[in-house]
């Protein structure tokens, strides 16, 4: 019995924990050999535990791979920017029409109640092209108030007009400040022209007079 336990010491000289089958530990002898601290360890042919080994290992490699990429596929759904946000905004506004041609001679835009053909509007270009955006033009009232207001064409154009007639009815008199309005949509922020000046001119009393 000695003998055995010194032939398992020798084999196990850094482990305790070895196979009593593999070197001939008999049955009988197994039992002494736990009670003096040996462990019986399960027996796997090397290429078995290579093998076992190399799987596991390409397993946890896929599994973390996996979660890498649902980690990178999330975080570009959430935050990468759209393709509205990637590209750059630009917003130009133009005084167009007979007021554009008097405010070259007289430096001031007008609209005329006697010129029943007098043309006078604003055109705006916005750009990207898409999405199509909601422009406004406001004038200014105690607080900016709604004149009139269109969505851009697919080229990113559109004309906003002025409306002549006050709420009395009757043509406006005097100057009025206008504003343009682009507001947010889709990743783009609200933006804004500078304010200005147009000014209306009603027909004179003798004129009204000589028409009726």
């Amino acid at each position: 019995m000695v003998l055995l336990a010194f032939r398992a010491r020798d084999f196990a000289r850094n482990s305790q924990a070895f196979n009593f089958s593999k070197v001939g530990i008999p049955i009988c002898a197994r039992e002494t050999l736990r009670n003096l601290g040996f462990s019986e360890a399960r027996y796997y042919p090397r290429s078995m535990n290579f093998t076992s080994a190399l799987l596991l290992r390409s397993r946890k490699s896929l599994i973390l791979a996996t979660f890498t990429l649902a980690a990178v596929l999330i975080s570009n759904f959430f935050f990468a920017p759209s393709k509205a946000e990637a590209a750059t905004q630009s917003v130009s506004y133009s005084m167009n029409g007979d007021c554009a041609d008097y405010y070259d001679e007289e430096d001031e835009y007008a609209i005329f109640e006697e010129e029943q053909d007098w043309t006078c509007y604003v055109t705006v270009k916005v750009k990207p092209l898409t999405p199509k955006r909601k422009v406004i033009l406001q004038y200014w009232d105690k607080k900016w108030k709604e004149e009139d207001s269109v969505t851009t064409s697919t080229k990113g154009s559109a004309n906003l007009f002025f409306d002549s007639y006050c709420n009395s009815g009757e043509f406006c008199d005097g100057e009025w400040k206008f504003r343009v309005l682009v507001p947010a949509a889709s990743g783009q922020k609200a933006t804004n022209s500078s304010s200005f000046y147009v000014v209306f001119y009603p027909l004179a009393v003798e004129d009204y007079n000589e028409d009726y």
